[in-house]
C-alpha cells in the first residue's frame, strides 16, 4: 500500500479525511485480525472501527499495531497531528 501524505490531504474536506482515516484502519485491524493477532470475532469490526473513531473525537488516542500503521500510512507522527487531520482541534 502506498504512504499518503497527511499534510497533501489536508485540502479535503474534514469528513473525507475521516472517511479515509476510518477505512485504513479497518484495514489495517483486519489484517491483523487475519493473522490471528486479534481474537475477537470478525463480525464485530464495524464496531470496533465506530468506537475508535467515537473515541477520536473525545481526543482518546487507541494503542496497537493497527494504529502504529494507521498513522505510518498517513505520515502522521504526533497527536496534535492526528487531531488536526481529523477535525478535532479547536
Amino acid at each position: 500500500m502506498k504512504m499518503a501524505k497527511h499534510q497533501e490531504m489536508m485540502i479535503l474536506p474534514v469528513e473525507k479525511r475521516r472517511t479515509y482515516f476510518r477505512e485504513a484502519y479497518a484495514l489495517e485491524l483486519s489484517k491483523l485480525h487475519a493473522t490471528g493477532v486479534c481474537r475477537w470475532p470478525i463480525e464485530e469490526l464495524p464496531e470496533k472501527i465506530k468506537i475508535i473513531m467515537e473515541n477520536l473525537e473525545k481526543r482518546r488516542v487507541p494503542s496497537g499495531q493497527a494504529f502504529e500503521n494507521t498513522k505510518k500510512f498517513f505520515g502522521i507522527k504526533t497527536q496534535k497531528a492526528i487531531f488536526q487531520f481529523l477535525g478535532h482541534l479547536n
